[in-house]
């Protein structure tokens, strides 16, 4: 699809799973690559948690008209990507954020501009190897990565590959 948003409570995406494929070389190299099942992908994602009475436009996606911010989690090697030719948009909007061993892709696959990433929480988690990527691997620029928080921003630890949190 084009444009997927959820907007509510608290949100959690959870539990997806990465394919890993491992091939040995004849002089003992192994080399492993790793496929993304059960993602979510469009060209533009929208995550929206109000634990508030009230009304969002998801053009706007401003939350700070809003009381009570709810908790958006992704977890357990999920992915939201919008990569692409050009990298697409990525808009979350909540109060806790927390990101665990999963990742979020805005990849610019093309010769266009890339998107951007955008989180604004009042706190915001990547932990156990949890990965931001807004990259490029062709000629157009990278997606933008902001994020805002009124109160913290952690990351922590690795995933059990021992791959730390990142973001680029």
């Amino acid at each position: 699809p084009e444009t997927l948003s959820f907007i509510g409570g608290n949100l959690e995406i959870n539990d997806g799973t990465f394919f890993r494929v491992t091939e040995t070389f004849d002089d003992g190299y192994e080399y492993t690559e790793t496929f993304p099942l059960g993602i979510l992908t469009a060209s533009q994602i929208n995550l929206a948690s109000i634990a508030d009475k009230g009304e969002i436009l998801i053009n706007d996606l401003d939350v700070s008209t809003f009381n009570k911010l709810g908790d958006i989690s992704i977890t357990n090697n999920s992915l939201l990507d919008t990569s692409g030719i050009r990298g697409g948009n990525i808009f979350i909007r909540g109060g806790e954020f927390v990101m665990n061993d999963s990742k979020i892709f805005s990849k610019t696959l093309g010769d266009e501009n890339g998107g951007i990433i955008d989180i604004q929480a009042n706190n915001v988690s990547l932990l156990d190897g949890a990965e931001i990527s807004g990259s490029t691997q062709d000629t157009g620029t990278s997606s933008e990565i902001k994020i805002q928080a009124t109160d913290s921003i952690m990351i922590d630890g690795e995933n059990t590959a021992g791959i730390p949190g990142s973001i680029y």
